[in-house]
Formats: structure tokens, C-alpha cells, sequence
């Protein structure tokens, strides 16, 4: 650094001389290295070509780094920093700045005050500090932090990285794929286009994947996702959060806590796990699976899978072909339109396969509707006890199929019935097998079909108790009482083996 250079700048500095301090001090630096130093007065330094250090001190200062890598910091005061071109670092001091790095790769801080940092092009790292800031990245892959106070960052293009940290935050990625961290307090998250990695953090934070194949994690609190269009991974963590995955293929999980999971447009996964939770598949043909708890299940468009899981659920088909499936607890299963699969395995369940051709299988003490349709009703356990795990059929509308394990009541409807019965040799015990009820068999249109293991039984019949059926025997064991029917000719009923 020359010292006519210095010399010059002191000269400006001082308004050309006379000997006060200057209401607004003014440096030109040289093409050289030059270090400028403002005063407490409102400067204007301007660092021109070369490497410089530019210090306003205080006052509201205009700092203008020019060309070279310049050190700019602001002091006290409102100041406006730019770099211009190559890369710069900008300091802004305790008061609301104005920084901005232009030109290159710089490194911005706003330091205390509600600051305003815009990198510019380049890849540009940004800090900002104490205070409500405005972050600002523009083209390129920047780095921006918000530090303390509720701050606003805007990725631009690029594929960035926005940490809001501490404070109510908002970040916007913008163009590129981008990764954005809430961090503390309750944060709003924006990917925009790309395939973009939003992370909520603490407390109640709203994610919005925008455009591309995104991933968002909720974190801890009560949070609110969307995935946009893409096929975007979605995990509400901790806390009672809602799941939007818009338009594309999707991916689901609730976490902890009371959720609610929307898939949208597209085949979905929706994975409630623990809590007591609401899973509405959307259109398409999705896959929901409640987990722990007791959950509500919809299928709504497109042929889907349900899966309760633990905990006494709701499934509801809606439109399509779909495949139910209650697992333990006590269950609600409704097929809705299409010809749909029900299955239940333990607890007092209601499973109802409404309109279409519908297949219900269920253990337990449960009641099958088979609804409008041709239908198949299976009792898929057999009955050791005669109090124990007895199932009730409707079959509904149609020519159905009602097979029982023993110890059912069975009611065919309208249409032409078969009634099967398995099993009248299993078990173990005194009492192996317990015999199952008929009350609106129709020897005209109806059937009645006995499956034996091994060898064809004997058939025999007697009255029941009340005089007013008749009872079934293969090989002295009582397989079925066909109320309201006093005569049945065993020759028509149909022997498997």
C-alpha cells in the first residue's frame, strides 16, 4: 500500500481539510491493496481495484468493495456493503445493514439488527446472525443461516443448503435440489423445483416439498407436510402431524402421536404407526398400513390394500377392487364398491363387503355382511368349544358361497346359496366340533355340501330341539340344524373328501 494512497483517502476523509470532523466522510481507494477507515460519521469508501479492508466504524456507512477480494465491515450504524466482483467478505455490524456480495464467492455475516444479505452470483455463504434477517442466495450453491430471530431466507438457484436456527423461520430452496433445516421455533419450508430434503425440526413447523422427489421430515411438534407433485417420502416424526402427498407415487409415515395421512394423486404408501390414526389413500391404487393403535383406513380410488394392524380399526375400501386386512382388535371392514377380499383374524369384528363379488374370511367372534354380489364368506377357525368363537354370515344379495369351521350361523339371502361345512372330524376333546346354524335354507334353489377328510361319511337327519328344523349327522357328529325346514332329502347334499 502506497502512503500517497493513505495520505489521499485521510484527506477526503476529512472533507479537504479544516480541521473538524466531517458530517459525511468520502475514500477512493487506489488500483492497489488499501486499507480505508470511515469515522463516526456517515462515509462513503469506495475500495476500487485490489484487495482491500474497508472499515466504516460509525455512522450509517456506504462501503464499495469494487473489484478484488475485499474485507468490508460495517461498525455501528445502518450500513450498505457491496463487494462487487471476486470474493469478498462482508461484516455488517450492530446495526440493520444492508450487505451484498455481487460478484463471486463471498462470505456475509449480519452480525446484530434486522440485516438484509443478498450473495449474488457465485456460491455464497450467509450468516445472519442476531435479529430478524433477510437471506438472500441468488444463482449458485449458497449456504445461508439465519441465526437468532425469525429470518427469512431465499435459496434462488442453485442447490443450496438454508438452516433457519433459532426463531420463526421461512426458507424457500427455489430452483435446484436443495436442503433446508427449520431448526428451533416454528419454521415454514419451501423446496421449490427439485428434488429437495426439508427437515422441520422443534415445535409446529408447515413443509412444502414443492416440485421434484422430495423428502420431509417433520421432527418434533405438531407439523403440517406436503409433498407436491413428485414421488416425495414424507415422515411426520414426532407429534400429531398431518401428511399431504399431493401428485405422484408417495411415501408416507406418521411417526408418533395422532396422524393424519393424505396420499393424494398416484400409488401411495401410507404407514400410520404409533398413535390413533387417519389414512385416506386418495386416487390410484394405494397401500395403508395403520400400525399401533386405533386407526381409520381409506382406501378411497383405484384397487388397495389395508392394513389395520393393531388396535381396534376402521377400513373402508371405497371404489375398486381392494384387499382388507384388520389383524388384531376388534374391526370394522367395509369393502364398498368392487369385488373386494376381507380378512380378520382375532376379536369381535364387522366385516361388510357391500356392492361387487366379495370374499370375507374371519376368525373370532365376528359378523360377516356379504352384501350385493355373488360372495364367499369363510368362519376360518374351527371351534373347539361350543360357546367359543362363533361367527354370524349374511351373505346379502346373490348366489353365494358360505363355508363354515362349526359353531356359525349362516343366513344365505336372496339368490341361490350353497353351504358348506369342513372340518367335522377335527379338534380335539369331547366336544371337537361344534355344530352351525342354517335359518333361511331353501331346498328348491339352495345346496348344502359336507366336506369330510379321508373317507365319505354316513349321513343321517333328526329333528331339532323345537321340533321346527332338522339336524344334519355325518357319522353321529351334528354338523348343521336346518331351521324351518322339517325334511331334507340327504341324497342332494354334496360329500367332498
Amino acid at each position: 500500500m502506497s502512503t500517497a494512497a493513505l495520505l489521499f483517502g485521510i484527506a477526503l476523509l476529512l472533507g479537504g481539510g479544516g480541521g473538524g470532523s466531517s458530517t459525511s466522510g468520502y475514500q477512493d481507494g487506489t488500483t492497489g491493496d488499501d486499507t480505508l477507515t470511515g469515522s463516526d460519521d456517515d462515509d462513503l469508501i469506495y475500495g476500487d481495484r485490489g484487495d482491500d479492508v474497508i472499515r466504516g466504524l460509525g455512522g450509517d456507512d456506504r462501503l464499495l468493495g469494487e473489484g478484488g477480494r475485499d474485507l468490508l465491515e460495517g461498525g455501528l450504524g445502518d450500513d450498505t456493503l457491496r463487494g462487487g466482483e471476486w470474493n469478498d467478505t462482508l461484516l455488517g455490524g450492530s446495526g440493520a445493514d444492508r450487505l451484498y456480495g455481487e460478484v463471486g464467492n463471498d462470505s456475509i455475516e449480519g452480525n446484530g439488527g434486522n440485516d438484509l444479505l443478498n450473495g449474488g452470483p457465485g456460491s455464497d455463504r450467509l450468516w445472519g446472525g442476531l435479529g430478524s434477517d433477510t437471506l438472500m442466495g441468488g444463482d449458485s450453491n449458497d449456504a445461508l443461516y439465519g441465526g437468532i430471530g425469525n429470518d427469512l431466507l431465499d435459496g434462488g438457484n442453485g442447490d443450496d443448503v438454508l438452516d433457519g436456527e433459532a426463531g420463526d423461520d421461512e426458507l424457500y430452496g427455489q430452483d435446484g435440489d436443495d436442503d433446508l433445516y427449520g431448526g428451533g421455533g416454528r419454521d415454514f419450508l419451501s423446496g421449490g423445483d427439485g428434488n429437495d430434503a426439508l427437515h422441520g425440526g422443534e415445535f409446529h413447523d408447515s413443509l412444502n416439498g414443492g416440485n421434484g422427489n422430495d423428502y420431509l421430515g417433520g421432527g418434533s411438534g405438531k407439523d403440517v407436510l406436503l409433498g407436491g407433485d413428485g414421488r416425495d417420502s414424507l415422515h411426520g416424526d414426532a407429534g400429531n402431524d398431518t401428511l399431504y402427498g399431493e401428485g405422484g407415487w408417495d411415501y408416507l409415515v406418521g411417526g408418533d402421536g395422532n396422524d393424519v395421512l393424505l396420499g393424494g394423486f398416484g400409488n401411495d404408501t401410507l404407514e400410520g404407526n404409533e398413535g390413533d390414526d387417519i389414512l385416506a389413500g386418495g386416487e390410484g391404487s394405494d397401500q395403508l398400513d395403520g400400525g399401533a393403535g386405533n386407526d381409520s383406513l381409506a382406501g378411497e380410488s383405484g384397487a388397495d390394500w389395508l392394513i389395520g394392524a393393531d388396535g381396534n380399526d376402521t377400513l373402508s375400501g371405497g371404489v375398486g377392487s381392494d384387499t382388507l386386512e384388520g389383524g388384531d382388535g376388534n374391526d370394522l371392514l367395509e369393502g364398498g364398491e368392487g369385488d373386494d377380499i376381507l380378512l380378520d383374524s382375532a376379536g369381535v369384528d364387522l366385516l361388510d363387503g357391500g356392492e361387487g363379488d366379495d370374499s370375507l374370511s374371519a376368525a373370532g367372534e365376528s359378523t360377516m355382511l356379504g352384501g350385493d354380489g355373488d360372495d364367499t364368506l369363510y368362519s376360518a377357525r374351527h371351534v373347539v368349544e361350543a360357546t367359543a368363537g362363533r361367527a354370524t354370515m349374511d351373505a346379502g344379495d346373490g348366489d353365494d358361497l358360505l363355508n363354515s369351521n362349526g359353531g356359525d350361523t349362516m343366513t344365505g339371502g336372496d339368490g341361490a346359496d350353497t353351504f358348506h361345512f369342513r372340518d367335522f372330524r377335527g379338534g380335539p376333546g369331547p366336544d371337537p366340533y361344534a355344530m352351525s346354524v342354517v335359518t333361511d335354507f331353501d331346498p328348491a334353489t339352495d345346496h348344502l355340501s359336507i366336506e369330510a377328510d379321508g373317507y365319505p361319511p354316513t349321513l343321517t337327519s333328526g329333528p331339532n330341539a323345537d321340533g321346527t328344523g332338522t339336524i344334519i349327522y355325518a357319522d353321529g357328529v351334528a354338523v348343521v340344524d336346518i331351521q324351518g325346514v322339517t325334511v331334507i332329502d340327504l341324497d342332494t347334499i354334496t360329500i367332498v373328501v
